[in-house]
């Protein structure tokens, strides 16, 4: 057809690029111009528009029979037709009935639902249909499906409060179905020991131990401190530059790094303040290892936050301690927390929810009984991305119900036996930029 098409990993989906003619599409709101869309390949004879955002709305396209680029935009063209006259029968409909919608962007028609939360819009998808949003009694739920965010209103809802509260009581029924299917289904999968889902914890518990990064050419080197810090409980990264150390915040969470005073390309004092600009993260220790003493490095490394200076050659023996004190210490919060519900399901079937979360632990809202110390592996959703995260946790304390204050407890996050800690990672920074944009 003449459409550039890149196959991605696995073979099975084409990512392509179409260049649409001059004429621009028509949004609710006016011309919508359109240069190119991207769009990937489901099945031999679908596509589905990724780029502009505005496309993304679009139901999959058919380009059966299509021999060329041109008959491809023709098919795009008329879905967009097609999209925008529903939508703009129901925001028609809408308004004729009093309720009040906004359009955000050329496809997107808006219902709020008055909920007295952030992002509490439904998204009008056609005639008495809605997209319910991830707030109220759905936060913290994940969807089997993108149906399970789809309801209707009665057709003799006549007023903005009564297609409000039919769709908020459609919220309330799905939020209980998802607790009750996430309840049944998991504790099931736990007790009967399935392979993927319920694999129990190691006998030697998968701790985090600590995870410290090492930075530069020389302290890459020295094998003989990476098994004395090995053996005293930690587990060491390394990492030769200062870009490196920054990427690898991208997979791991370190919670002290020790860094050479001179780099390939840099100076170690850079990588203070290159460190504090990783998303989420507080105060982070940062200990400056030099080969002698210098008295202004040893100022300047202090002026930018440093929580430490050392002259080779490094005694294990004394470093150990020190590394536990500066990350134990209480006043040092390496990473942002953010309040955030999110469920919580324990291997017994017990629930809870999540009030605050950081990289490192989170406080959860639980009537369930844990001692300090208690080890055990716990199963999070993040809705957004409909993913369900298996953590290893350590219960550092617990409180009781006192008034207004919830009973829970306040966990350490230990590992993620999955391996996929880039997951929580992703999620905290994207909490953390939205929180930077409304601000």
């Amino acid at each position: 057809m003449g459409i550039e098409v890149e196959p991605q990993p696995g073979g099975r989906v084409l990512v392509g690029r179409l260049p649409l003619g001059g004429d621009p599409l028509l949004g609710p709101e006016g011309p919508f111009g359109v240069t190119a869309v991207q769009f990937a390949t489901v099945g031999p004879h679908t596509i589905k528009c990724l780029r502009p955002s505005a496309l993304f709305q679009l139901p999959l396209v058919s380009i059966a029979g299509c021999q060329e680029a041109a008959a491809v935009e023709g098919r795009i063209r008329a879905a967009w037709i097609d999209h925008t006259a529903r939508l703009r029968l129901a925001h028609q409909g809408l308004a004729a009935a009093s309720v009040r919608t906004r359009w955000d962007g050329p496809t997107t028609l808006c219902l709020s639902l008055a909920l007295g939360v952030p992002d509490d819009d439904a998204r009008v998808l056609g005639d008495r249909r809605a997209a319910l949003p991830s707030c109220g009694p759905l936060e913290g739920r994940a969807p089997r499906c993108a149906a399970d965010r789809v309801a209707e209103w009665p057709a003799d809802a006549s007023t903005g409060a009564e297609v409000a509260i039919a769709l908020h009581a459609a919220m309330e029924s799905r939020a209980r179905t998802l607790q009750d299917e996430d309840r049944g289904a998991r504790k099931r999968r736990w007790q009967q020991g399935e392979e993927e889902t319920a694999r129990r914890l190691h006998p030697v518990f998968r701790g985090r131990d600590h995870q410290i990064l090492l930075v530069g050419p020389k302290l890459v080197e020295e094998t003989e401190l990476h098994g004395a810090l090995r053996r005293r409980g930690f587990r060491v990264t390394l990492c030769h530059t200062a870009n490196e150390a920054r990427a690898a915040f991208d997979q791991n969470s370190f919670e002290a790094v020790l860094t050479d005073a001179i780099l390939d390309r840099a100076e170690g004092l850079e990588l203070i303040p290159t460190l504090g600009d990783v998303p989420g993260m507080g105060q982070l220790p940062i200990v400056l290892v030099d080969d002698r003493a210098r008295e202004s490095r040893r100022e300047a490394a202090r002026a930018l936050g440093a929580a430490g200076y050392l002259v080779r050659p490094i005694d294990p023996e004394r470093l150990a301690p020190g590394l536990e004190r500066m990350i134990s210490e209480r006043p040092r919060r390496r990473f942002d927390r953010f309040a955030r519900k999110l469920s919580v399901l324990w291997p017994d079937g017990r629930d809870g929810f999540t009030t605050m979360v950081g990289r490192l632990g989170m406080f959860v809202s639980t009537d369930r009984p844990s001692e300090a110390g208690c080890l055990e592996t716990v199963e999070l959703a993040l809705p957004e991305t409909g993913a369900q995260l298996r953590v290893d946790v350590e219960t550092l304390y617990c409180v009781d119900a006192a008034g207004d204050r919830d009973a829970g407890i306040g966990v350490r996050i230990r590992a993620f036996p999955d391996d996929d800690e880039t997951l929580w990672i992703d999620f905290l920074t994207e909490l953390d930029q939205t929180g930077q944009a409304a601000s």
